[in-house]
């Protein structure tokens, strides 16, 4: 009978897709939540979202839902709240009021964990008047979140927000944000409501009416992957040239903490045996400090950012600056291959190699 009632239960909650991982765990997923991530949901205002996944996934002890607001004025403000909270707790999540989406990182728990998918629905900080001053204040807000739970992601981890995709709201420019904390957007998609049942949209400032979320898109967003990036360049180097005492250079600091955290890069800056090491400097890769008396030896370029060739490469002044940098009969190797793929004879047409022979001579570029 048991089997029986398993069987009904998956056919009538079609929102949820059932799998098996590696290991043969049953996997339930929800849009694009799954109950493998490690999943923190900011911002929440009656849990109904929370309860949405937690109710596909059955267990919810993969979540963590918080919400700015105490209890007190959650249960005076949402009918629903008791009861959404109630179901959380049953299937196992952790639910926590008072959290700053802007100073979550420095929370006694949070900011100890790292999470898969990091989720902030419609943030908003009341200002719903169309001034500059409201605009500068909203994205104030989401530039603070962003710079939180960056902090807080896992190496391959999304920060998902969703928000409204009217004009007024396309002011706010959350990919700009995104990529001034040093995240790239991964993907824009249509958000859909009606594929989280429980869902109902709180405008968060009072009275239980729901706001009309159409229409609106979820931002995915990853980490920029950019410069020293993990480290991939620097091992390889070491490996086979371990004499070698290489310096790095990589924009953002947090991209380096988690290279030494799960990709081993703190171990090259210690010196090995053949007193090769890594120097690891926190800035731009493309500036004048980043050089060195004499100049280098040689020079590896691996800059990207969304898949693409960083666009000071394909400028001749670029390489005139990164040849001054080199020592005499210094060598600069360079991946600019990008998103386009090039058959043989169409190298030559790639915009990063027509800068370079530009700026050292045709003669003096090989590909």
């Amino acid at each position: 009978m048991g089997q029986v009632f398993s069987y009904i239960w998956r056919c009538i909650r079609p929102v949820a897709n059932e799998e098996y991982d590696a290991l043969g765990e049953t996997v339930r997923r929800i849009g694009p939540y799954s109950s493998i991530q490690r999943i923190l949901l900011v911002g929440e205002g009656d849990f109904s979202f929370s309860t949405s996944l937690a109710k596909a996934f059955g267990s919810a002890s993969n979540m963590i839902a918080t919400s700015l607001n105490s209890q007190g004025l959650l249960t005076k403000n949402y009918s629903k709240f008791l009861t959404n909270k109630r179901e959380l707790e049953i299937r196992g999540c952790i639910v926590i009021h008072g959290v700053d989406a802007t100073n979550m990182i420095r929370h006694s728990l949070l900011g100890k964990l790292k999470f898969d998918r990091i989720i902030y629905n419609f943030p908003h900080t009341g200002c719903f008047g169309g001034s500059y001053t409201d605009l500068v204040k909203n994205r104030k807000l989401v530039r603070g979140f962003v710079r939180n739970a960056k902090k807080m992601m896992n190496e391959d981890g999304e920060i998902h927000i969703t928000h409204k995709s009217s004009s007024l709201f396309r002011l706010w420019d959350l990919p700009k944000i995104g990529h001034d904390q040093g995240l790239q957007l991964i993907q824009e998609i249509k958000f859909e409501r009606n594929m989280y049942p429980e869902y109902n949209p709180k405008y968060g400032f009072g009275g239980d009416g729901n706001f009309d979320c159409y229409p609106s898109s979820t931002y995915k967003f990853g980490l920029l992957l950019y410069g020293l990036g993990g480290g991939t360049v620097a091992h390889q180097l070491l490996h086979f040239w371990p004499t070698l005492c290489i310096h790095g250079w990589e924009l953002d600091e947090v991209l380096v903490d988690r290279a030494r955290q799960f990709f081993g890069l703190s171990e090259l800056e210690k010196a090995n045996n053949s007193s090769g090491i890594l120097k690891i400097y926190v800035g731009d890769a493309l500036s004048r400090m980043a050089s060195i008396e004499g100049g280098y030896a040689g020079i590896v370029v691996d800059l990207f950012s969304d898949a693409k060739v960083l666009q000071e490469l394909e400028k001749a002044e670029t390489w005139f600056e990164m040849r001054d940098k080199l020592m005499p009969n210094g060598r600069i190797m360079v991946n600019c291959g990008g998103d386009v793929l090039c058959d043989e004879s169409g190298w030559e047409k790639n915009l990063t190699i027509q800068a370079m022979c530009e700026a050292f001579g045709k003669e003096m570029v090989n590909w």
